[in-house]
């Protein structure tokens, strides 16, 4: 079931992609999922676009909107504008530029000083003529504005602006700190509406902004479809989009995200078209780039909403048009890392394919490797929103974006740049211990490929590490901070192609294969491992291993003399590793250890004084053992550890006392504790000086 529901959900993304024509630079495949999808769109949606755009004025006419009024903040925009990079690639998907007449240092936010106007738009969206009413402005949850809204008729608009004092530091492109601008209309609650949830907008002022364009036929839908705000608008169906995108980033909490993830999103601009008139492919919208992010509503989509009823009235979020929008502010393709088993050209000895095998077998469908799995999805199925997953945002995600947080967007895929300066393999055998002398040889992804061709090789060290190599690059660093050095994967494609390691992990007994790719090299950057990473590969292998480790007691030495506490130690090797060393006295194991230095604390007062003979044994993972050679040591605790203790049972206690009074008036050895030759008062009083 689960392989099903990810087949399910790949579909249902290539569908909406393909629906969409959504084109982002460059695509990574067309593979047959999008032309089962093409196949599937161009036979099935025409007809319901076409009956549903020449009924919408019929629909809207029919519509069963609330004989109220219903005032709609809308949407706040701010002035003035400046404009988001423009990147140009060498070679396509490359050595990202600034191009377009556009340098590094042009301003792309305003400056602190510089006075801002905030416009809000207030519609009226319901069916009847509302009352005139007041309004207040807000920044920070302080009200710095108030004013009347006159009465307005239905579709009726009305705006007001607020001058601010840009109140943010911008430091080489970067916007810091946070503020909140808010517009609420009728806060006394006096009118009568269709829904209140709409007469409040509240924006960041560091938020990403997006401009929407929709064709007048589906925004006319939109009147007639009650959304998830409660209100007949599309203007709070796109803000719902928003708000739930928004959601999702507090909810993306990962151990790169600790309190989920920081940035912010707001809608700038929402602009009705004529129909027909905005673009069939890409974004659907003009080349704005004033704004962080661009997307188009055509009429023709109105077959896509009447398919899917629930993305309009909720509770849930269109989670294609999310998917996009990730796109829009710099979010890659999760499954660009994906590894089909068609996609494998590594072979055997004999020649046969090993992608579907027992040493490279599928993970799920045809796939041998998933991209975009990290740390909050130890099941790799369950994939992110931007992996075509059920719709979350991952770890992955989360660094992204805080990695770019406070710059305005343009760049794609720039974070992937974000590497270690060292990157070492641990490979780990069926027992959790390091692999030591292990062969590794690595292809890797070239163009949606695996060719048959090792780009390294070697074998682990004793201790189960492997560092990779760096291939040269052209050296360059981005206006966004992110820097392209030497690194394992050559030069960084921004869309994640080339960028999967097939690791062929060998002993003498058995091969296995498994995958690092460049996520994981990010996550642990993101961490704070930049220096050096380190990415632990957990094997079934094993091996031959018969040798026993050598152990020998260092401490205490041979014929000495102990008493209370006597820290023993081990000095304990092996050929593969030792995975701990026990501790006995007399045979009887008193403790062990997991770690070098090997030691144990032997109380000695829990054995009799005398003679005790000490040894230890050391383990390795393959269950080899190893016996040392045995100590012998006195153990004297007569005048420094519990002298009155007559039974030698660690305790001076009633069963010491009845002996001495048994002894009384005698000159037994053992109740005669101060060896005057006789037991008295004076033994008596030693004894209970040292009552335990």
């Amino acid at each position: 079931m689960a392989a099903k529901r990810h087949l399910l959900s790949i579909i249902a993304f290539k569908l909406f992609n393909n629906y969409r024509s959504s084109i982002n630079p460059p695509y990574k495949r067309n593979d047959y999922l999008v032309i089962l999808g093409t196949i599937i769109i161009l036979v099935a949606i025409p007809l319901t676009v076409i009956v549903a755009t020449q009924n919408v004025r019929g629909l809207l006419s029919r519509a069963a909107i609330p004989s109220l009024p219903d005032l709609d903040v809308t949407y706040i925009e701010r002035t003035p504008r400046f404009s988001r990079y423009q990147v140009c690639y060498s070679p396509s998907a490359y050595n990202p530029f600034i191009c377009g007449g556009q340098s590094d240092g042009d301003q792309r936010w305003p400056e602190r000083g510089d006075i801002v106007t905030f416009t809000a738009h207030l519609k009226n969206h319901g069916s009847l003529p509302s009352s005139s009413t007041s309004f207040i402005w807000y920044i920070d949850d302080v009200q710095v504005k108030s004013g009347m809204v006159p009465i307005l008729s239905p579709e009726e608009e009305f705006t007001d602006t607020f001058q601010w004092v840009w109140d943010h530091d911008v430091v080489n492109g970067r916007l810091l700190g946070e503020h909140r601008v808010k517009f609420v209309v009728d806060p006394q609650n006096t009118l009568s509406e269709i829904t209140k949830n709409n007469n409040t907008r509240e924006d960041y002022t560091n938020a990403l902004s997006f401009r929407f364009h929709v064709e007048q036929s589906l925004y006319d839908y939109f009147r007639t479809k009650q959304n998830a705000v409660g209100s007949y608008s599309f203007e709070d169906y796109a803000q719902y989009q928003i708000w739930f995108f928004q959601n999702m980033f507090q909810e993306a909490v990962s151990s790169v995200a600790p309190d989920g993830i920081e940035e912010r999103l707001r809608i700038d601009e929402i602009v009705i078209e004529p129909d027909g008139t905005l673009p069939l492919g890409g974004t659907h919208a003009p080349a704005d780039f004033d704004w962080d992010g661009r997307w188009g509503f055509r009429a023709t989509d109105i077959g896509y909403y009447e398919a899917r009823p629930e993305i309009v009235s909720g509770p849930g979020p269109d989670g294609g048009l999310i998917h996009e929008l990730g796109h829009q502010i710099g979010l890659i393709d999760g499954y660009n890392l994906d590894i089909q088993g068609r996609e494998v050209d590594i072979v055997d000895e004999n020649g046969d394919p090993i992608a579907g095998t027992e040493i490279m077998p599928f993970a799920i469908f045809d796939i041998v490797h998933h991209g975009g799995c990290d740390d909050s999805f130890p099941d790799c199925p369950l994939r992110g929103i931007m992996d075509a997953g059920p719709g979350q945002f991952t770890p992955h995600n989360a660094g992204a974006l805080h990695a770019n947080k406070g710059y305005r967007r343009g760049y794609f895929g720039d974070f992937l740049m974000d590497l270690p300066q060292t990157n070492k393999l641990l490979i780990t055998d069926k027992f959790g211990a390091p692999l030591s002398n292990a062969s590794i040889e690595i292809y890797q992804q070239q163009n949606n490929r695996i060719p048959d061709e090792i780009v390294y090789s070697g074998v682990t060290d004793n201790n189960g590490f492997w560092t990779f190599p760096t291939k040269p690059v052209q050296s360059l660093t981005t206006a966004t901070g992110h820097v392209q050095t030497d690194n394992p994967f050559g030069p960084i494609n921004v869309i994640g192609i080339s960028s999967v390691f097939a690791i062929k992990i060998s002993t003498e007994q058995n091969t296995e294969f498994h995958w690092v790719d460049i996520f994981d090299f990010n996550v642990e950057y993101w961490k704070g491992n930049k220096s050096s990473a380190t990415y632990t590969i957990n094997t079934g292998l094993s091996i031959n291993d018969t040798t026993p480790p050598n152990v020998s007691l260092t401490n205490p030495t041979e014929g000495s003399t102990v008493s209370d506490n006597v820290n023993i130690t081990a000095s304990a090797t092996d050929n593969v590793g030792v995975i701990k060393v026990e501790f006995y006295v007399g045979g009887v194991l008193f403790g062990s250890d997991t770690t070098s230095p090997y030691s144990f604390s032997w109380d000695t007062t829990t054995v009799s004084d005398g003679s005790h003979t000490l040894s230890a044994k050391a383990y390795d993972a393959a269950g080899n053992v190893g016996t040392s050679a045995t100590v012998t040591v006195t153990v004297d605790n007569g005048s420094s550890g519990k002298p009155a203790d007559i039974n030698d049972d660690g305790f001076v206690d009633i069963f010491d006392l009845s002996i001495l009074l048994g002894n009384w008036k005698t000159a037994d050895a053992n109740s005669d504790i101060n060896s005057d030759g006789t037991v008295d008062i004076f033994d008596l009083s030693i004894l209970l000086s040292n009552w335990s």
